[in-house]
Order: C-alpha cells, then structure tokens, then sequence
C-alpha cells in the first residue's frame, strides 16, 4: 500500500464523524475552499487528502493559474481567440490589452486584480459543486476580493491555513 494511501486511510480513520458532517453539509450547500500558504506549501498535496477523503465528487477544482493557461491555449487559435474577446469586451474597453496580459503573463507575475477577478467570476458562475479556489490570493486587494466573494456568490467562504 502506497503512503499516501495509509495516510488517506488514517485521516478516514481518525475523522470519520467530521468527515460525516461534511458530506451532509456539502449534499446541501455549495462553498468555497480557499486554501492558504506560501507558493509550493504544499496546498494541492494536502487538498488530495481532503477531497478524497470528503468526496472528489463533491468540488470542482478551480485554479487560478489554470484558468490562465487555458484562456492562453485557447487563443492559439482564431476561433478561441475571438471567443474570449468576446468574453472579456463585455468588462473591458481594450479586450485585445487585456489578452495580451494574460498571454504575457508567468507564474512569478502578478495579472491585474480586476481581470483575475473577472475570470475568476466567470468560473465560479459556471460551477455546479463546492469550489476549491487555488491560486489567490496573491495581494492584500485579493484577500479583500476572497471576502466580498460570500455576498456575491451567497456561497460560504473557508480560508484554509
């Protein structure tokens, strides 16, 4: 047996009442999971343990950097690229401006916090299950976005340490 596996097994073990509670909260609400520690603390090793152990089928894993490199490969193509201009003339005056942030953008910069907020929004509006939110925040106006978060989405809002 792999020792992430007695691992998982022995979180089962010693939270089982937790974990019972979690499921029935979860069947009838939807959240938002924001995890935080430094860059590579390990937050998405641990989340495993946590979404296996409560149910994956219960999140939607939604990552900040994801949404970014997915906007990125959908712009190689015209199709795609005209699709999220769409997307982001309904917010921005200069959607072209605003692509090419994210085009040129890397894990070690920082994307305007009102584009990331607005992709970020697109995502949440979609999902259908409770959210793990990773990837922000990565500023103090972030932190204060994650907070306002509750009222616009009437979902609860978890800041994990």
């Amino acid at each position: 047996m792999s020792e992430f596996r007695k691992t998982l097994n022995y979180i089962k073990l010693k939270s089982k009442n937790e974990i019972s509670h979690l499921q029935k909260l979860l069947a009838k609400n939807r959240i938002i999971i924001v995890p935080l520690a430094q860059k590579m603390g390990g937050k998405s090793y641990y989340l495993q343990f946590f979404t296996r152990a409560v149910g994956e089928q219960l999140f939607t894993s939604i990552g900040v950097g994801d949404i970014f490199r997915r906007v990125k490969k959908q712009a190689e193509t015209a199709k795609g690229r005209k699709r999220i201009l769409k997307k982001l003339s309904e917010k921005f005056k200069n959607p072209e401006k605003e692509l090419e942030t994210v085009l040129k953008s890397t894990s070690s910069s920082l994307v305007p916090d009102d584009l990331t907020f607005f992709l970020v929004e697109s995502e949440l509006k979609s999902a259908k299950k409770s959210i793990i939110l990773d990837g922000i925040p990565r500023s103090n106006n972030q932190l204060k976005y994650i907070k306002e978060l509750e009222k616009e989405t009437g979902m609860q809002v978890f800041l994990c340490y």
